[in-house]
């Protein structure tokens, strides 16, 4: 149960004071974990260690605090720590993008430490950057699939009647001349139609009988 902070002194950095069962030893705890920090790229950053990260049994501990990397390598030079407020701050060089992971450890007058790790983040694609081509590529997928799926005019082309075909309204096309060239004459039927339909009818004889009989009444006109 938190009772209050520690008392200030010097570069003292003031922590949550805990109450501790009868006979138990002093001692200087975590008490809630840091979270990890997000900021944008480009800005500076501002960074503090809550009171609340850690707590001691006396209320007149005098708790001091120390940075480092979590590898224990001192801080990035464009960022400085302020042991007294527990606040990170700089500004990051020009296209930094990354994450620098920090080491705090509260140490009291007795040599009793606690130690809290978390990753200061400068950057990340959650900050309303999207990819190149994301937005892109949904607008083209939805454009793209509906032209592709039915070409242009075939609905109508589908609909109605070839060009050339009797019956059809509008200008004729360029090829309505051979194909009325090609039709049927209207009248009477060809030497070689009337010899075909007699071959199903008669024999050879009667065709040739015919042709004779077409040939003299050709010559008489």
């Amino acid at each position: 149960m938190a009772e209050g902070l520690t008392r200030p002194a010097g570069n003292a950095f003031q922590v949550v004071v805990a109450s501790k069962p009868a006979g138990a030893p002093d001692a200087l705890v975590i008490n809630t974990p840091v979270r990890d920090a997000v900021i944008a790229e480009g800005t500076r950053i501002a960074v503090t260690v809550p009171s609340e990260a850690f707590a001691h049994t006396k209320a007149d501990a005098t708790v001091t605090l120390t940075a480092t990397r979590d590898t224990g390598a001192a801080l990035p030079a464009w960022m400085a720590f302020n042991p007294q407020t527990g606040t990170f701050e700089g500004t990051p060089p020009p296209g930094f993008k990354g994450e620098v992971v920090v080491r705090v450890v509260a140490r009291d007058q007795d040599g009793r430490e606690a130690v809290q790790t978390f990753k200061i983040v400068v950057g990340t694609a959650g900050q309303g950057n999207i990819a190149p081509g994301q937005r892109g590529g949904e607008g083209q997928g939805q454009g793209q699939g509906e032209g592709q799926g039915q070409p242009q005019g075939g609905e109508g082309q589908g609909q109605g009647q070839p060009q050339g075909v009797p019956g059809q309204t509008g200008d004729s096309g360029p090829m309505d001349g051979v194909k009325q060239a090609n039709a049927k004459p209207i009248g009477r039927p060809s030497l070689t139609e009337q010899l075909h339909a007699l071959s199903f009818k008669g024999g050879v004889a009667r065709q040739i009988a015919l042709f004779e009989a077409v040939k003299r009444g050709g010559k008489a006109a």
